[in-house]
């Protein structure tokens, strides 16, 4: 078959990590795939955007993700941050939209694109984002597919759409395996950090900080593209590890170092389930907590 995923962006986080995963086995099984997607975003802040409007700053260039490799040409991203026209979409039978704006312009699309899905990997309602465009989106004529339970369950319940299958992510075991070792000279837990606020990571520095209390001499590895910042200070002693590449080396864990996962609500998990090497995961109780 001919398939094409539409992507709003090439990086390797989570969500992008899931796609280019389903187009790597369904290009190994023999499939024709090809990967949409556009120009990353400049980076934020009054200094870049000074520097652009300056001309010191060149424009931001479009970089393939390492994940999408493998396709090589049959990766095509857009010059500019746009919405599709037909001309850039190829004639194909089944074309996906992997996020909300996505799934506008594959609506738009003439039939002979192929069969319209909408693969859903949230519940895309955030306070940052039009919430009138995104749920309308849960009403266009498209196949919708999610990952989870949850997120099947808030569209429907929510919204009256009907989404027509739950595809869950799997794990890829061969990054996440788990040999028999001893165990660890100090109790440790690590967690990933960012700033964004639906992550609640301020929950995950509180339980660690009430698990000191009883355990003195438990040890915190904490890992994220950027430093922690205020007011979500880690706990006195933590060791920060910055990731490279949206991926947390094995050699940077100890062995089965349990990894806590705070989010109030979760798509599918990505961050603990796709990218923690080693060891269990953990999800610290939060109120009105969502199940996968």
């Amino acid at each position: 078959m001919k398939i094409t995923f539409v992507m709003p962006l090439v990086s390797t986080n989570g969500g992008i990590r899931v796609v280019a995963t389903h187009a790597r086995i369904l290009h190994a099984r023999g499939h024709d795939v090809t990967v949409i997607s556009q120009a990353g975003r400049p980076p934020a802040g009054w200094k870049p955007l000074a520097k652009r409007l300056l001309g010191m700053r060149k424009r931001h260039a479009a970089v393939p993700s390492p994940l999408l490799d493998f396709l090589g040409p049959k990766h095509r991203i857009l010059g500019q941050r746009r919405p599709l026209d037909a001309g850039d979409v190829p004639d194909a039978d089944v074309v996906v939209a992997t996020w909300w704006a996505t799934a506008e312009h594959v609506a738009a699309l003439p039939p002979s694109k192929g069969q319209k899905f909408y693969l859903l990997q949230d519940y895309e309602v955030f306070p940052n984002l039009p919430a009138d465009r995104v749920i309308a989106t849960y009403h266009l004529p498209l196949w919708k597919i999610a990952v989870s339970q949850y997120i099947r369950h808030e569209i429907e319940t929510n919204h009256g759409a009907q989404v027509v299958g739950v595809v869950p992510n799997a794990v890829d075991l061969d990054q996440f395996a788990a040999p028999i070792r001893n165990r660890n000279e100090a109790v440790t837990v690590g967690f990933l950090y960012t700033h964004r606020p639906r992550k609640n990571i301020a929950l995950a520095i509180e339980a660690i900080r009430l698990a000191k209390t009883r355990r003195p001499d438990l040890r915190v590895k904490v890992f994220g593209s950027k430093p922690p910042m205020p007011p979500c200070r880690c706990p006195l002693g933590s060791t920060i590890i910055k990731i490279r590449r949206n991926r947390i080396s094995p050699a940077s864990t100890p062995p089965a170092m349990p990894g806590c996962s705070p989010a109030r609500r979760k798509g599918s998990g990505c961050p603990s389930s796709r990218r923690w090497p080693v060891g269990p995961r953990f999800w610290p109780p939060a109120p009105g907590r969502p199940r996968t």
